[in-house]
């Protein structure tokens, strides 16, 4: 599986199926036994992404790539960007994730510093880690030439 975290149901790709995810496996439960609520992490974003089911019978596939999406696609806050526990290198990187994700784009660099910049570029989903209590760290890579 691969896809860019800020369109991941539309660039979802299924290697083991050698194709395009179709709305048939987004609709697929997540987990066995179904839960209404899961928590993904990475280590370079300092927030957590709490998951939701949308429907009462469980997570689905489409749920979780959905809502990383659209929390990935959020813009930060002027407290976000200036806390404390960023140094002015750790600024600069993700000033510089910026740039490169809009680059030309006016319309994108006006919408400011989104959550995805703090990936620093690693914006390809190519699975999961389950980690402990209920916690799942997504596994990304920067370039899926390289893999």
């Amino acid at each position: 599986m691969h896809a860019h975290v800020l369109a991941l149901t539309s660039t979802l790709v299924l290697p083991s199926a050698a194709r395009p995810a179709n709305g048939i496996d987004l609709c697929q439960l997540a987990c066995n036994p179904p839960t209404d609520f899961i928590r993904i992490t990475h280590q370079l974003l300092p927030w957590y992404i709490d998951v939701h089911q949308e429907q009462p019978n469980g997570i689905t596939v489409g749920d979780i790539l959905h809502q990383i999406s659209e929390r990935l696609s959020e813009p930060i806050s002027a407290r976000q960007f200036w806390n404390e526990a960023l140094s002015a290198s750790d600024r600069a990187l993700l000033t510089q994730a910026f740039k490169e994700r809009c680059g030309n784009d006016m319309l994108e660099v006006s919408l400011g510093v989104k959550k995805v910049d703090f990936l620093m570029g690693w914006v390809y989903l190519v699975g999961f880690t389950r980690k402990s209590n209920g916690v799942w760290e997504m596994v990304l890579e920067r370039d899926l030439n390289r893999r």
